[in-house]
Order: structure tokens, then sequence, then C-alpha cells
């Protein structure tokens, strides 16, 4: 096979591999020579004949090369550079082995010329002149070897190694001329292939000197080039150059005295390869169509095709056209002029004669351009006007004048051919053998020919008028007198062919003599000597046409041109009388006919030649692919190997750029942000030069910024319940302006306005020294703050990676782990684009690469609606962090896979078609052999609905969960919104000042589809239903009730305006501009009215109604416009009874949609969207019917040929909704009744009381304290956790774990029983043992393990693994110590702050996220706050300023967290490990509080100066300040509040936080409550507020609060104060909800069980106190 052999891997012998290729080639076909020696004849090709004397009988051998081989060659060699070694092994196939001789070359100079052809003094081709001085230049580039047997160099050739035809010593197989034969003539083709995309100008040069030696030394030689298919297309790019006249500049001293040639600057020539190439190259191109028209016959199409060729590429502006044209002409007529001293003149040679008749309306046309040029018909860029055109034109340089030269002596030739023989009366003998049109036998023809020959003499002739120099003219004009008597022969009587050709004769002879005498009217006083000549030859030419003259019609003095000689006398003035202008009329129109005819007829030869050519191509196009498929067998195997290899080790290098240019940016924005060294306002910041993030503000102190310096936008951190609750800083924010989105909009940038962040210009910079190839030149390209700070955090998170992966993985080789199992193409979906690339999947990872964008440079308006380019190329997933597999749809077709990591996030990758789909969800589920992976497919999904509806059925599920578990079940995500969750209107009541949530009539029926819901509007519904049923033309589309549905991508967009990326997604879908302000999404109030009285709008509403206030409020404040009422569009107008609070609108939707009023409906509204009444009758009876369009298997896009209906069938999919996934067959049961009896503390708080106060034993005896007396053995921390999996505990009765501490470090386990049907409580005070921190048994320690300066408070302990391990701070070797509560076993001591330890926190459920669909989260596992064998995210706070995130594994050796707590150990692995996972920055004084949670992926903070910071848990990126403190670094003028009612509020309350709380959003918005306890001020901040903004709530308390909790649903904060009393509060608003009277001691630990409310406390006494409904 004809394969190039080379080691993959080894770039050194890959880069060798096409030379071995061609020897490999030449070797196998030099073994199937026939030994016979037969006569080789040159087919023709590219429109070149066979003429007489083309079948060249050398001594060539005939070679049987495989049909195609050399097609395929070309094509195999195409990939690779053109080399010495290919070269060499070219030509030695090329010469079908014979040896290339080195040695001495004969040349002949083309100089050496007769005087007499160089009539007109000029000197010869540029060519021909220009490469005598290249003999050093080549003698070096040739110095390379051709052959492995010999060299072509020349060492010793001096400077004319180039001036001359080619006479080498012949070898074996050489042709008649003594130079080696051209055997396989497609060879050469492929030589010319490689070099039109040859970059090496040394290799290039050497072949094309070469092949211009074979081509000039053998006639076989070249036809072998002109037989190779396209062989201009591959030899004109090469003529192309900036400086086209560096060997034609005017070298004239005096043009109107003397012509001399000037030498060329040769040295330029050297130093130029490319120049030395384009001389080369039209010297072959001379020696190649000199031969097709000397001895082939219809060689001329040839030469036009060469000029066609040349014609296209001046269009596309590669080169000069008319110069080219020109220069390629004068070489032919150079070439004939040299071959006519050598032929014998009475040899009629038929062929030239035939193809320079056939050429002729080739050379009238380019004359006829140059006479339009001369005379200033033509607009020239030359300054010259009509009075000095006897200088010679700009325009004609030497090789013009050569070619015009060369014409006349072709015109000669023509006109002379057979000599000159007339009549005795002076006319021609037409017919004859030996007059002008012997050749061919058609009257009609010879006319024409002598009419082609009459317009190109008088066009030539023009151009010497008015052009040339005087002497130059003088000589054209002798030429011209001799040609006349053949241009113009007398008429015959009689013959009406001959009347007729005389007519047109005697009208171009009219034409002529009009020009010649204008010529000499202008010229008379200007040139007199010009115009002397001028009269001359028009005398000249009216003597020989006399008798055309004469048939001028009679009368045409009045036509005649007597005007332009008024004073004119003699024979002049008689010669301007016999001229006929409207003869000469004539003649013009005639002439433009016909040179319109011909360049038609031109034209259509040359598509006829590109047929042919294209044929020939197609034909060895099918004779290549059956040899290829030969070779790609044994070829396939190395290129794919190598191939993979380049492209994983680019990918690899391209993303490991991408890894260094986010994080590099990352810690660019950590340096220069809030809470980073380089912050904006610092004195080193400013002394830079650096912008600062501060507003300017005026120089009075009170004027406040008119907008936040901060931008924000969604981040894509979801929860379990796939909410996304959390926004983060926009770093590309883009401030949207309809009135100006030209790219001045914003300035310089064009349009994109980035805030405060000069990483993008840093990163750059790096980007230069680490990237090996550029990733994108994207400056409008997706913003870091969108994908890449989450990529960050995936990355760098990993929180908590199952322990059993490790050991999956384990036992694989490196190639396994890298070997990638399935490699399919695939589109990444998400909310802002589908980004199309390839999906590799190996056991490690799932790996994403973009593909290349195709158009980098093209500027991108953000402004006008563009979605930019996606700036990241790489997407990176580990196997262990996927918990799930669904497979799902896209466009309605089932060719998704959505996959669900650890964190809650997701991913969503659309492919070509299912099979692709079901392989890659199979192999990603197969890359954890045990199973971990859980594959939700259509039947899974189905059974995990029927799952959650009996979990949300016995309420162990709220009404919200159950929602979105649905949503996601069917097939909606929020990385596509086309199928975003959807929603229902729960509430019908927007206009009352107050809503009582206990009333029906405030709801929305929930049995009725929106559209249902208003009678009138009902009514023209079920009349389009019914019109549609009945119409005939429905073509089988089935009707409908609504065309539009009540979730797509219109409708979500226009809900979450206000919150980005979603604002530059609607903008996109309105054209680039905010809709109109009336359209908008302005009004709660009116949304609803006209979801209930348009016909267009039957929409419900997102996920964000329930949990977001984000997104109702313009932080970012875009510019709306103004609606027709002339109130500008702003914030969303909220109902009444929200009291102008986006917190307090999404607390009460989400109070009714948890409320029973709501959950003994909502199940009807899920049969409408998930259930029975989806589809079908019931649909019908319930009007619950959409556009066909939009339901599930309606429509198979892979089906529908049509481009067109395809597209409109995409475009509805994509814009007008799709109908969730039908999960349920049978009607949606109720819900169950609510527990009896209801919840005490929400219900019925007035029921609890102080049921029991317990001493432990330790503390028998001892003198009981006052009020607020405290001592050494006062309850520090107090935590209640739920025993699971207690036998000897009844169903109803509540096993409660209580851990306490006190201030010396006694650690006391306890058992709580709680009856909650005979409301019985029991405390067990003991019942595990007590024990000391330091060890000892039931005894006082004598030395205490905390700091002396530590005070031991609540805030410095937290309990794991359901109360069986204690963690505790505050230690004096800045520790973090992990007890045993039962039996007191020191288990760990865990070192990473570098000062005392302050305050602890647990965020549990920091491993994979507890999904409400999936098994493992049944009813067994509601009692547990973490799974058995998930980590346990711990932050630490200290006085160092730092907090530190710690990863508690659970015990190594099985078991996890469950295992009994004698067996409780991490001597072998588990624990917190060595040092902690993240470390976070941002409070400038100790931090004195924490709290954490998973679920929203944050730690709250405070510090010691007031601080309040909030950081994301497992990036550990700093988010944001809630609120800044006492000298902090960060400048309060960053994010002011709006009002200065907020700014006093702040004012008052700068105490220090001593608790800090994370609401996770269970019953309202996400928030924060903080608690100073020296101002006693309690407040509550969003999650999202800006920094410094007035709290949503706070109060200021009467006493000092010395403990606090919020209950398991996060609706009451319970407080214990000094006074020993109990205050709970609500969350939302912390009003008071009740007061519990106390055990008359202080309380300083407090906590509540799960389930009723009940209340524990520790007092100051030591005692525990609690509190429980009776």
């Amino acid at each position: 096979s004809f394969t190039p052999q080379a080691p993959a891997g080894s770039l050194g012998t890959l880069a060798a591999a096409p030379g071995a290729f061609v020897h490999s080639i030449s070797s196998a076909v030099s073994s199937n020579f026939s030994q016979e020696t037969k006569p080789v004849t040159v087919g023709a090709g590219s429109g070149v004949g066979v003429g007489a004397g083309a079948e060249h009988r050398g001594g060539a051998k005939s070679l049987h090369a495989p049909p195609g081989l050399f097609s395929a060659v070309a094509s195999s060699l195409l990939r690779y550079p053109l080399t010495h070694g290919v070269r060499a092994a070219l030509f030695e196939l090329m010469l079908g082995g014979q040896p290339v001789p080195a040695g001495k070359v004969q040349l002949m100079s083309l100089n050496n010329k007769k005087g007499g052809k160089s009539r007109f003094m000029r000197a010869t081709s540029a060519v021909s002149g220009a490469v005598s001085g290249l003999g050093s230049a080549a003698s070096r580039i040739l110095g390379a070897s051709h052959s492995r047997s010999g060299s072509l160099s020349d060492r010793e050739g001096g400077n004319e190694y180039l001036s001359s035809p080619l006479r080498l010593d012949g070898g074996h197989g050489a042709a008649s001329s003594g130079v080696p034969g051209i055997v396989h003539a497609a060879a050469a083709g492929v030589l010319l292939r490689l070099l039109e995309k040859c970059e090496d100008a040394e290799v290039a040069l050497g072949a094309l000197e070469t092949l211009t030696r074979l081509v000039q030394g053998a006639p076989s030689n070249a036809h072998a080039i002109l037989t190779q298919q396209g062989w201009q297309q591959w030899l004109i790019p090469t003529l192309r150059t900036d400086t086209t006249r560096v060997l034609a500049k005017d070298s004239v001293k005096d043009r109107g005295t003397s012509i001399e040639a000037e030498a060329p600057d040769f040295e330029k020539v050297k130093q130029d390869p490319h120049e030395q190439a384009r001389l080369l190259t039209r010297r072959l191109l001379r020696a190649l169509l000199a031969h097709a028209v000397l001895r082939v016959a219809d060689g001329s199409r040839a030469v036009t095709t060469t000029v066609d060729v040349i014609a296209a590429a001046a269009a596309r502006g590669r080169l000069c056209g008319v110069k080219t044209t020109r220069g390629v002409l004068g070489d032919v007529f150079d070439a004939i002029d040299e071959d006519g001293e050598t032929t014998d003149v009475e040899v009629v040679d038929s062929a030239r004669t035939e193809n320079l008749w056939r050429l002729l309306p080739l050379v009238d046309e380019t004359v006829a351009h140059a006479a339009a040029v001369a005379t200033g018909c033509v607009t020239t860029n030359s300054a010259e006007t009509m009075t000095n055109t006897h200088k010679q034109d700009p325009d004609f340089d030497e090789e013009d004048w050569h070619m015009l030269d060369g014409t006349w002596r072709v015109l000669e030739e023509l006109a002379n051919f057979g000599g000159t023989t007339r009549r005795e009366d002076g006319t021609a003998l037409v017919g004859e053998e030996h007059s002008v049109h012997s050749t061919d036998a058609s009257p009609k023809r010879a006319t024409a020919r002598v009419a082609a020959l009459q317009r190109t003499a008088f066009h030539l002739a023009i151009v010497y008028v008015h052009a040339a120099p005087v002497k130059a003219f003088e000589t054209a004009a002798v030429s011209l007198e001799a040609l006349l008597p053949a241009l113009l022969p007398k008429p015959l009587a009689g013959e009406f062919q001959s009347a007729q050709k005389s007519s047109s004769s005697s009208a171009r002879l009219h034409l002529f003599l009009t020009s010649l005498v204008r010529a000499e009217t202008v010229f008379g006083r200007t040139d007199p000597a010009r115009a002397s000549l001028a009269a001359r030859l028009s005398q000249s030419a009216a003597s020989v046409g006399a008798s055309l003259l004469e048939h001028a019609a009679p009368g045409g003095s009045s036509g005649s041109l007597i005007s332009l000689g008024a004073g004119t006398v003699g024979e002049l003035r008689n010669l301007r009388e016999r001229i006929s202008t409207q003869k000469a009329a004539e003649a013009a129109a005639e002439d433009a006919r016909e040179a319109r005819r011909a360049g038609e007829a031109r034209r259509a030869a040359a598509e006829a030649a590109a047929d042919a050519a294209a044929f020939a191509f197609s034909a060895e196009q099918l004779r290549e692919r059956g040899l290829c498929d030969h070779r790609n067998a044994s070829l396939a195997a190395l290129c794919e190997r190598e191939r993979n290899r380049r492209a994983t080790t680019a990918a690899a290098l391209d993303e490991e750029a991408q890894v260094l240019d986010r994080r590099w940016r990352g810690l660019h924005r950590e340096l220069g942000g809030e809470t980073g060294p380089w912050a904006a306002g610092s004195a080193r910041s400013l002394a830079d030069g650096e912008s600062c993030d501060e507003p300017e503000l005026s120089s009075n102190s009170n004027t406040k910024p008119t907008k936040p310096t901060y931008k924000w936008k969604l981040d894509k951190a979801q929860d379990a319940s796939g909410r996304r609750l959390r926004l983060k800083r926009n770093y590309a924010f883009v401030e949207y302006k309809d009135e100006a989105r030209g790219k001045d909009a914003f300035g310089g940038n064009k349009y994109q306005h980035q805030l405060h962040d000069t990483a993008d210009d840093v990163s750059k910079a790096l980007g230069d020294l680490v990237k090996r190839k550029k990733l994108g030149d994207h400056d409008h390209g997706d913003d870091p703050g969108d994908e890449d700070e989450e990529d960050v955090e995936t990355k760098t998170a990993e929180p908590v990676e199952k322990k059993t992966s490790a050991d999956e993985v384990a036992d694989l080789s490196p190639e396994d782990k890298r070997k990638v199992r399935l490699s399919v193409g695939a589109t990444l979906v998400n909310a802002k684009r589908a980004v199309c690339g390839r999906l590799d999947i190996s056991r490690l990872w799932v790996h994403f690469v973009a593909d290349e964008p195709e158009h980098c440079g093209t500027e991108i308006d953000v402004n006008a609606g563009d979605v930019p380019r996606s700036k990241k190329r790489f997407w990176r997933w580990p196997i262990s962090r996927i918990d799930e597999v669904h497979r799902s749809r896209y466009r309605l077709q089932h060719v998704a896979v959505e996959l669900f990591l650890g964190d809650g996030g997701s991913v969503f990758l659309a492919f070509a078609d299912v099979k692709t789909a079901k392989d890659v969800s199979l192999k990603i589920c197969e890359s954890r052999p045990r199973g971990d992976i859980v594959l939700m497919d259509r039947r899974k999904k189905l059974e995990a609905a029927r799952r959650v509806q009996e979990r949300w059925k016995n309420r162990q599920l709220s009404t919200f969960e159950y929602l979105s578990s649905l949503n996601v079940l069917s097939g909606r995500t929020r990385n596509d919104l086309t199928q975003y969750p959807v929603f229902p209107w729960v509430l019908r009541d927007y206009t009352s000042s107050d809503i009582d949530l206990t009333n029906k009539n405030v709801y929305r029926d929930l049995s009725k589809p929106v559209g249902a819901l208003e009678p009138k509007r009902l009514r023209e519904f079920i009349e389009r239903y019914e019109l549609l049923d009945s119409d005939p033309d429905a073509n089988g589309e089935p009707p409908f009730h609504y065309g539009s549905h009540y979730s797509s991508q219109g409708s979500v967009l226009h809900f979450l305006l206000r919150l980005e990326p979603f604002t530059g997604l609607a903008r996109q879908l309105q054209g680039g501009r905010f809709d109109h302000a009336d359209r908008l999404f302005s009004s709660v109030a009116k949304t609803w009215d006209g979801c209930l009285r348009s016909t267009a709008d039957v929409k419900e509403l997102t996920p964000e109604f329930y949990c977001l206030p984000e997104f109702l409020v313009n932080h970012d404040g875009h510019e709306l416009g103004v609606a027709q009422d002339g109130v500008p569009v702003h914030d969303v107008v909220l109902p009444p009874w929200a009291n102008g609070s986006a917190h307090e609108f999404i607390r009460v939707m989400r109070e009714a949609l948890e409320s029973e009023i709501v959950s003994t409906t909502i199940h009807e509204w899920v049969d409408l969207v998930f259930g029975t009444a989806q589809v079908g009758k019931e649909a019908v009876r319930r009007h619950n019917v959409f556009h066909h369009l939009t339901y599930e298997g309606s429509v198979d896009l892979n089906a529908i040929t049509d481009p067109t209906r395809r597209a409109a069938a995409e475009a509805h999919v994509m814009n007008f909704g799709q109908t969730p996934a039908q999960l349920f067959r049978k009607p949606h049961p109720k819900r169950a009744p609510p527990p009896v009896p209801a919840p005490a503390l929400r219900c019925a708080p007035g029921r609890f009381e102080l049921v029991t106060v317990v001493e432990p034993r330790r503390h028998s005896g001892r003198q009981r304290g006052s009020v607020t007396t405290t001592n050494d053995n006062s309850v520090a921390f107090i935590a209640v956790d739920s025993v699971v999996g207690n036998s000897s505990v009844v169903g109803h009765i509540g096993s409660f774990r209580v851990a306490t501490v006190t201030t010396d470090g006694t650690v006391g386990a306890h058992r709580m029983l709680v009856d909650s049907q005979k409301r019985e409580y029991s405390l067990e005070c003991d019942a595990f043992g007590g024990t000391n921190l330091a060890g000892s048994k039931r005894t006082n320690a004598s030395v205490s393990p905390f700091a002396a300066d530590a005070n031991a408070s609540q805030c410095m302990f937290s309990t794991l693994a359901n109360g069986k391990v204690l963690v505790s701070c505050g230690h004096w070797d800045h520790g973090i110590r992990a007890v045993c509560v039962e039996d007191g076993r020191e288990l760990q001591i865990a070192t990473g702050h570098r000062d005392l330890v302050t305050c602890l926190a647990v965020a549990n459920g920091a491993g994979a996220a507890k999904r409400a669909w999936a098994k493992s989260a049944g009813a067994d596992c509601d009692d547990k706050d973490t799974d058995d064998n998930a980590s346990v995210l711990v932050v630490s706070g200290s006085r160092d300023t730092t907090c530190c995130v710690w990863e508690a594994s659970p015990p190594s050796g099985g078991g996890g967290w469950g295992v009994k707590s004698s067996k409780l150990s991490f001597l072998n692995g588990g624990g917190l490990g060595h040092r902690p996972k993240r470390t976070l920055f941002g409070h400038d004084d100790a931090v004195t509080c924490v709290a954490a949670s998973s679920e929203l992926d944050l730690v709250v903070s405070g510090g010691a100066n007031g601080a309040v910071t909030l950081h994301a848990l497992r990036a550990g990126r700093h988010l944001r300040f809630v609120k800044t403190g006492r000298g902090s670094s960060v400048r309060k003028g960053t994010e002011s509040s709006s009002s200065n009612q907020g700014q006093a509020l702040h004012d008052s309350q700068g105490g220090v936080p001593s608790w800090v709380h994370l609401t996770e959003a269970k019953v309202s918005s996400a928030r924060v409550l903080v608690y100073c306890g020296d101002a006693l001020f309690l407040s509550s901040h969003g999650i999202n507020a800006r920094c410094d903004a007035p709290p949503i709530a706070s109060v200021t308390l009467t006493e000092r609060i010395c403990a606090l909790c919020v209950t398991w649903d996060e609706r009451f904060l319970v407080m214990g104060g000094e006074k020993g009393v109990v205050a709970i509060r609500t969350t939302h608003d912390l009003f008071p909800w009740a007061r519990l009277d106390g055990a008359n001691c202080a309380i300083t630990a407090i906590a509540v069980a799960k389930g009723d409310g009940v209340v524990i406390g520790g007092l100051a006494d030591g005692r525990i106190a609690v509190w429980a409904p009776v």
C-alpha cells in the first residue's frame, strides 16, 4: 500500500514521511514498467488538443500506474509542506526513475537576436531580460539534490543560468533533445498543485527552474504539463506581487529621441525569492503557451484559459489583470518570433497559423483596451490630458510595448501568410490557397478573420499614434503601410460576399481615417512631427482603400469631417470631404458588437473548458476514492492515533491555559475586591493611579451616589430543590441604551462597560506567556463571572467526593483513568446559549470541549441584543460528583441528557439522535461500577414521581418541594428557557391593602387552567376550539383552545427581566431593545389582570415568585421606559398587602402556596400540567388543550425534510412553549389532612409552659443562683438531636439526645423522651455518662481546657453525627477538638488558625444533595440531619481574622456516622483532617460568630468591628458585606443605602455581632439574622442585600440576650435572656410571637427540638429547663 510509514509521536520522522512516501510510490510504479518501448502520445487536457506531431516517439517507458493514484498522492501531500525531499522524490517519479544528471548546462542567450527583429528598438520581454541576472541566486537555490542519484545544480553557471532554453545531457529514457522526458505527466500536476500552497520560496524556485528547463528542452515535456487539469490555477497565483514594476521601470531618458532599455535592479531580485518565483513562473508560462500555440491543435485555448484565470485572480484583487495579460501575450509573441528564426518559412504550420487566428479576438480585445486608454476613452490614474498624450502613458510600460510590438509581427505573419499574391488589378486572391483566409474554406469565416485583422491593426495603429514615441510611431507607420494592401483589398464586382465585405471594410476605413484626422488636428500645434506622421498614414490608407471610400453615400459632405479643418486646403481637405461620419459611426457600432460577440464566445469557450475540466476532475476523484479506500484502511489507524494525540495535547494545553486564566482572574478580583489588599480606596491603589470603586461624591458629604457601583447577577449555584437564591458580582455589566445602540455607545469599549475590573487586561498579558494557542479573541465574550467563577467553585470545592469513588479508581491504571470511553458531538445548553462541541467520557471525568469559533474577529454588540460567544471552551465534571443521569428532551425530542451533581447543580447536554443520548447516559453510569450513579429513564422517572407524590400526600414534603420535583421529573430545567420550571398562580387578590390567607376567596381556582378562569374569555376559547375542530382546511391538525402556552421562553424572560442574565436575553428576544414599557412586567396586579382578560396571555408563574425577591427590583437601574400614563417603569409594583417589600411579597406567596387551602386543591392543578388532564378527553373537558406542537411526540424534527417546515416547527417549539412530560395516568390523590394536634408553637403558642427543670447529678447540693447569677458551671451550650434506630422507643414517642457543655468544660449527655399524644415529657440527665473535656470522670477539672481569656458561649460548640460528636473551640492551643459525647473520648485535635478560635458552625448536608425523589429520601431519613456516609463541613472563626472550612469525614471501616459511639474513632481516617479545606478572608478584626448553610452554600461571619460578611461555602470566595464595621477597609460609599432613613438606621446598629444565622428560605426568602449583644440590636437582612442597606426588619431589645436559636421550620426565633424568660419572635418581621416564663435564672443556652418545637434551655446555675405545649 502507498502509505507514509512513520511512527506516531516522532515529529522529525513524521516530517520526513512525505518524501519517503513519494519514493515508495516511485519504486512501486517502477516495478510495473513494461519492458517494451512504446510511443507516448500526450492526450489533450485543459482544452489542449493533440495535433500533428503531438505524438512523441522518444525513448520513454510506458508505465502502468493505478487509476487515481496521482490524484490520491496530491491529496495526501497537500497536508504537508513542500520540502527538498518531496521535490526530489516528485521529480524522480515524474521522470520514471531516470536520474536528473548534474553537469554543465549549455546556455544560449535570448538576447542574441538578429537585429532585424527588434525593429521598434525596444527591450525584449522583462522575463528574457531579467532572468539573465539570476544565475548566482539560482545556483545557490538549486544546490540541493533533485534526486537520489544526481543534482541539477550548476555551480558555475554565472549570470546566464536562466537566460536561455535548456540543454541537458540526456539520460536513459530522455527525449530526442537530450533532456530527460517526463514519463509520469500526472506527477508534474502533483508538483504544480503543491507549488500553489508552497511557503518555502527556496523549494518553489528550485522546482520552477527544473520544470522550466524540462519544458524548454523537450516538446513532449511541455505536452505533459499542458495535459494536467488546472495547471493555470496552480501557476497564476505565483504571479501576484506588490511590486509589479520592479523589472519594468520606465528607463527611457528621452522618449522623443531614443529608447534604450536600462538594466533592472537585479540585486533586489536576488534578495526577493517571491519576485524570483514570479519571473520563473512567467518563463514557464511562456514555454508552455508557446508550445501550445506553435505545435498543438487548438492550443490557443490554453492561452485564453490562462487569461481567464488571470482575470478571475484580478477580480479577487490578487494581481493586475491587464498588465499580467499583456505580459503573458508579449511572452508568447516573443517565443513565436524566436521560433520563426529556426523554422523553415516555406513550411506551412497549420496548427500555428490556426492558433494565431483564434488568438486574434483576444489580441484585438487587449489592443482595443489599450487604444481606449491611449485616446482617453477610458479613465486612467494619469493626470495627463489629451494635449500631452504624445508622452508615454504610465499605463504602458516596457512589457506592454513589447506585447504591442509583437502584435505587429503576428499581424504581418497572418496577413502575409502564403505571400502577397495579387491580381493585376491589385485585388487580393480571396478564397485561393495562398490568401489570408486560405486555411478555412468558409467565406463567412474568412470575412470575419479579415475584419478581425483590420480591427486589430487599426486599434494598434491608434495606440501608436497617441501614446508611442515619434520614432516608434514612424516605424509602426511603415509596418502598417506594408499591411494596408492585405487589410484593404479591392472589392470584386458582382460578388455578394465581396460587396458585403467591402461595405464593412469601408466603414472601418472611415472610422480609422476619422481617428487619424482627429489626431492630426489635435497634434497639429503641439507635436507637428506626430501630426505629419498621422497625415502621411491617413493619406496612405486613403490611397490604398480608395475604392472603399468611393462607396460613401452621396452628399457625404454634410456628414464629413470638413468641420475639423475649416482652414485646411488641398489633399487634407479633400480627404476630409471623402470621410463619412455616418460610416465611421457604423464601424464603431460594429466594432462594439464584434467585441461583445468575441467576449461572449471567449467566455463560452472558457465555460466549456471549465465544464470539461470539472468532468475530468470528477472522474479522477472517483478513481481516487476507490484507491483511497484501500489506502485509508492501513493509514486510518495511524493517522487517527496521531490526530488524537495531537488534539489531546493541544486541548490539554488550551485547557490548562484556560484554567490559569480563570485562576489569575479570580486572584486578581480577590486582591482588588472589597476585602483584598488592592481594594479600591486604599492608599496603595490610589497611589498607583488605579480607579476607586467608590462612586464619585460631590464636595457635599451628604450627597449620595445616584447608582450603586457594584452590579449583580443570578448565581448558578442551586440547592437540592433546584432554587437559585444567590446573586454574584457582574464583572461585565452592560448599561443598556436603546437610543444609543451603535458601536460608540460606550466610547472606546464599543458595547461593554466593565466595572472596576482590569483583570481582562492582566489576564491577556499573562496569556501571552502561558498560552500556546490563543483561546479566541473574544473581547466581548462570555464574562468570567458567568461560568469561569462557577467552574472555579466546582473545581476547587470538590466539597465531599464520596469516599467510595477513591476506592473505585484505585485499582485502575493511569491509562484506564485517562482513556476516553466515548467521544461524541454534543451541545451544552444553558440559559444564555447553546455551545456546540465534543463530549468525552472517561473513568474519572465527563469532559466537554467547545468548537473553535469560526469568526473570532466578528464584533458583537451586546447592547444591541447580541449574545456574546462563550469565552470558555472547556468544561470538566468529575464522575464522582455525578449523582443522577436523567434522559431528557430538547426541542421535544428525546435527545438530551441532564447530569445532576452532588452540590445540587445540573448540566444539560443535547445530542444528534436518541441513540447517542442513550449511549452517553449508559457510559456515564458505567463509569462508577458500583452503581452509585442513578440512571433516570422514563420508567424510573414515573416511579420517582409516584414516590414524591406519596411523600407529599403524607406531608413529608412541602408543596414547593413537590412542585419542584415534578418539574424536574417531567423534563423541566433551568438550563433551557423553553423548558423552565412552571409554578401556579395561587392568589387572585393583588389589590387589597391586607390579605387573609385563611380566606378561600383570595385564592385562585386551581381546578381550572388560567385561560378558563374568566367565563367570558373562556367562551371565546371554546368557540375557537369548535371552529378549528370543524374546519375542513385544518390539514389534520388537531384543534386547540389556546394558541399561546402557560410557560415559554418569552414568559420566563417577561418575569425575570430585571435580573441578569435574563435582561440581556430579553433584549435579544426583542431585537436588541427593551419591549414597550406598557408590555413589560411592571405590576403584579396588571399582569394578573392580563392573564384573566387577554386571549393571548395564559401564562403561569416561575419558581422565583416563591423564593427570590431580587427579581422584582431593578437593582441595576436599567432604563425600562415610560408607560403611556407617564409613569416610568422601574421596580415591579407590588400588591398593597406587600407593604412595598419584595421580601414580604415572596413570604406571603410562599405562605399561600403552603397553606391548607392550596394543599386541598393543588392536586387538581397538578393534573392539568403533569397528570390526566394534560391530554385526551379530560383535557378537552377541562378546557386545557394547547397547540399540538407544544406536546411531546407531536412532531419529529428529524423526519421533516423540508427546511422551511422544519425551521417553522423548531421556531414554534422554541418560542411558543413546551408542555411537560405526562407523569400521572390516574387522577391525583388529595393530600392527607394536617396532623392532629397542630404544631403548638405555630398555632397555639399560649399552650407552652415550663414543664420541667432538671439538675444534673454533679450539680446536686449547689446553691441556686439568682436570676442573673452565673458561675463556672453554667450551661454554655445545649444541643438537641434526634436518636434514630432506638428499638426501645415506640412510634409516637420521640427520643432526643441532649448534649450540654458547661463553662468549666464539662460535657453532659442526656436523653429526652417526648410523647406527642399524651403531651408528656421526660429528661433523663447523664443518661450516657458525664465527662470533662480534659478526660476526667464526673469531677471538676482543676485546669480549664479553655484559654484564660475565652468566655465559653454557645457559638463555640456544635455537634456532628446526630449529637454523637461534639466539636469545640476556644482552647489554649488554638485548636479544634472533637469529643465523643457519650463516653467523653477525645477523638481529634485539629489546628489551622494562628490565634484563638472563637466560634464554630456546622453545615449539615454538605455531601450529595438530598433530592426528594431519591429512594434514600424516604420517611426513615427525615429525622436524620445528614447521611451516615456523608461528610460535614465545619466552619471555624478566629481572632486571626480568618475563617476556616473543615471537612469532617465519617470514620473509616464502614458504618459511617451510624457506628456505635463506643467504636467511634478517627485514628484510621475521617474526622476534620490535618488542615482546613479552605481559608476565608475578609475581616479586619477578630471573628466573633459564624454560621453556615450547605443548602445556600453560604458562610456568614461577624467581626469584632461590627462587620458581617458572606462567603461561598464550597468555593471560599468572598461575596459581599451584609454590613460594614467601624474602621473597615471597605469604604462606606461603595454601596450606600438608598435612603437617609436607612443610613441613620445603620448608624444606630453599630454593635458587635455576637450571633448570626442563615435561614434557608423554607417559608420565606433566604435571610441573615444578626444579633449585636452590646447594642441589644437584632436585625434581618437579605442574603443579596447591598452593603449597608437598611435591614428588612430590625428591633432594639430591652434585655440582654444570652442565647438564640431558630426553629427547624425557620418561622420563629427563640431567645433566652438574662431575666430567665424565653422570648419568641417571628423571623420574617421580628415581631414578638410568644413569651415563656422562665425558671428564675438566666438562660445561657437554648435549643428547639424538631417536631412540636419543645424548647430546652440551659440555665446559669447549671440546670436544664424544658418548655413544651401542654
